[in-house]
């Protein structure tokens, strides 16, 4: 089987509801199971891949703030995806925690090659690497922070200063990005969405095949409006003149 380009894994490891979660994306997937277990927590996680920035993320009923604590609770946190580039190589783009003394915010990064647990976990002990030990094992597959305009640039393809063209997102123009971060972050809260929110949600992914923003409909239909005017007259002089018509039409048969 050919992969398509995108996420083929994605692990969390000590973040949301999760110790060691690894659920693989190369084919369809179906989560099910009672509330509360984490089913939302995972999904949402395709945001730190995809949007570049936190402030356009939605996790539900949580503030950004509680969303660092949930995901990054501490040094030993991750949440990484495994990922077939558009060069056909694999590389990991990740997310580490910073702890508490940082706001509990994260750092994203890249790294070359497949996703292997053991940069993370200790074979022996089955616990988690020290972070110090964790960045040593990642320098030596080319790590790399990537801040958010990094990250944009790499997921369209636009490699700058060196970093990997992910390739993630087939996006004509460059400016398509801000329009596809709208679509995809209202597609994971689609039950919190109005009815007018979804209208505008859709028009707004299609506005650039539009050859106009409105419809006029006097320019655009006066023509076909005339000329169905006109035939309406003529059906209507016809119709006046049925009953006449069908009587000469008896007469002459005699």
């Amino acid at each position: 089987m050919i992969l398509a380009t995108g996420p083929v894994r994605v692990v969390l490891l000590n973040a949301g509801k999760y110790e060691h979660a690894d659920v693989e994306l190369d084919r369809s997937l179906h989560l099910a199971g009672p509330n509360n277990i984490g089913k939302t927590t995972l999904v949402n996680t395709l945001q730190f891949l995809y949007i570049d920035d936190a402030r356009a993320m939605h996790f539900a009923d949580k503030s950004l703030d509680e969303t660092r604590r949930y995901y990054f609770p501490g040094l030993h946190s991750y949440v990484l995806f495994e990922c077939l580039c558009r060069d056909r190589r694999f590389r990991v783009v990740g997310l580490r925690g910073l702890g508490p003394a940082k706001a509990y915010a994260w750092e994203r990064f890249v790294v070359d090659g497949p996703y292997a647990l053991d940069d993370y976990v200790d074979a022996g002990s089955q616990r988690l690497r020290e972070p110090e030990e964790v960045l040593a094992r990642l320098a030596l597959k080319g790590y790399r922070a990537l801040e958010p305009r990094e990250l944009r640039a790499a997921l369209i393809g636009d490699g700058i200063d060196n970093l990997p063209p992910l390739g993630l997102l087939p996006l004509r123009n460059r400016g398509d990005y801000d329009r596809f971060r709208t679509l995809f972050g209202n597609l994971l809260r689609l039950a919190h969405l109005r009815q007018e929110d979804l209208k505008h949600l859709f028009v707004d992914a299609h506005a650039a095949d539009f050859r106009q923003p409105e419809i006029r409909l006097a320019a655009d239909f006066a023509q076909p409006y005339r000329t169905v005017q006109r035939q309406k007259r003529e059906v209507d002089a016809l119709t006046e003149i049925e009953a006449d018509a069908l009587l000469y039409l008896q007469r002459a048969a005699r």
